[in-house]
């Protein structure tokens, strides 16, 4: 009897210490979700202040933009007829000019363009703006005074510009008439261009040196636009006895320190962008958007193949982010087998760049990238750059082949 007894007492210990051991699970169970419960609350309230902070810097910027006027539109020229307004333009502007010149404006707008063409939104405040739409080349020869006195330039629609400034081998249909390297455009901060379909180049080299101010650049359909930075060339150096040697402008001088925005869509003659010379000027570039544009191969140029120069390092140290879509012949961002280094770039989204097998043929540095690229849409990360997007690449093609044969396969059951 005693040692049945001692037997149920035993049982009895056992299932004590298992319930313990339970109990004790589940106290530690509880209190790491309380702690997470803690973590949540603790997250929660730091949203909250971001929130907080966040609504309170859009109040002040309204009250900063209450502070600041919307520019007066000071001219505003608008007809059924493009010669015509430009004609009026010219002759209203001669008597204005001199006004403008001698009068302290904090801002202002000039618009110049006929009816047809929309001429409307809202302006920045603290701007100087010049809007030009549907102007014919022809009637634009007075536009470079304007260019002193203005900090934004906006073309819309003005079909017949080839260059928007001209050089020593264009000397038609462009804006700004006589040597481009006598003009100064040192105030200018924002270029818009939009439908001018004739246009082939923005900035000759010549004139990168006056650009030390500009911070924003937005092109879009201009079917004909053939480079945006003109590549300077050796002989442009030697019939103006500059120098004996090529000079790369950008590594000597600040032009392009202050550019922070490019936008680029619809230009469907480009073949790069940047050649590593102007690279070395963006300093302080933080967006680059470049959309739609067909024959688009590579965004830096391989500038060692058409110069013999040499650049074995590539630094942007302002760019935070970077958006590639619909590029259906870009191949790389950069061909030179060089490294790149992107210290602060933090978003990279690449979307239907079928022939992007990899990002560069040299090394990039993305230290702060990390789970923050998309390809097609999906979040991808492999610790390193180029291996992402070849990886991304190969599964690309793998599932394209597989779609192919069950095509192929789906024909032949048919017939």
């Amino acid at each position: 009897m005693q040692e049945k007894l001692k037997i149920e007492q035993e049982k009895l210990k056992r299932e004590q210490e298992k319930l313990k051991r339970e109990l004790k699970k589940e106290q530690e169970k509880l209190k790491r979700e309380q702690e997470k419960l803690e973590k949540l609350k603790k997250l929660k309230r730091e949203q909250e202040k971001l929130k907080k902070l966040k609504r309170e810097q859009e109040k002040l910027k309204r009250d900063q933009e209450k502070l600041e006027p919307e520019p007066e539109t000071i001219l505003h020229v608008v007809t059924e007829d493009a010669t015509q307004a430009g004609l009026l333009g010219r002759a209203i502007l001669s008597n204005r000019l001199p006004f403008l010149n001698s009068t302290s404006f904090d801002s202002f707008v000039i618009k110049i363009g006929c009816s047809s063409v929309m001429l409307g939104g809202q302006s920045p405040p603290g701007s100087r703006i010049l809007y030009l739409a549907g102007i014919n080349y022809q009637e634009m020869d007075w536009i470079y005074s304007l260019t002193k006195i203005t900090d934004a330039i906006k073309l819309l629609d003005c079909n017949e510009i080839k260059y928007l400034v001209n050089t020593l081998e264009c000397t038609t249909k462009c804006i700004w008439n006589g040597d481009a390297k006598l003009n100064s455009l040192c105030n200018l901060k924002r270029v818009s261009v939009s439908g001018c379909f004739k246009l082939r180049q923005v900035f000759p080299s010549a004139l990168l040196q006056s650009l030390v101010s500009l911070e924003h650049i937005e092109i879009d359909v201009c079917d004909s636009l053939e480079e945006i930075f003109e590549k300077e060339k050796e002989e442009d150096h030697q019939e103006n006895e500059i120098v004996s040697l090529k000079i790369d402008h950008t590594a000597t001088s600040p032009c392009l320190g202050n550019l922070v925005f490019i936008k680029i869509s619809e230009c469907h003659k480009l073949k790069n962008l940047f050649t590593p010379s102007i690279v070395k000027g963006l300093v302080h570039l933080r967006t680059l958007e470049v959309k739609l544009c067909s024959t688009l191969e590579e965004i830096i140029s391989d500038e060692k193949a058409e110069t013999g120069g040499s650049t074995e390092r590539i630094t942007f140290p302002c760019l935070y982010r970077i958006d590639l879509r619909g590029l259906d012949s870009l191949t790389c961002f950069c061909a030179r087998r060089c490294t790149i280094e992107f210290p602060a770039l933090e978003l990279l989204d690449i979307k239907k760049c079928p022939k992007m097998e990899t990002f560069g043929r040299g090394n990039q540095v993305t230290p702060n990238l990390v789970n923050r690229i998309h390809l097609d849409g999906q979040k991808r990360w492999t610790n390193n750059l180029n291996i992402t997007l070849q990886q991304f690449f190969k599964e690309r093609q793998i599932v394209f082949e597989q779609y192919k044969q069950q095509n192929n396969h789906s024909r032949a059951y048919a017939m």
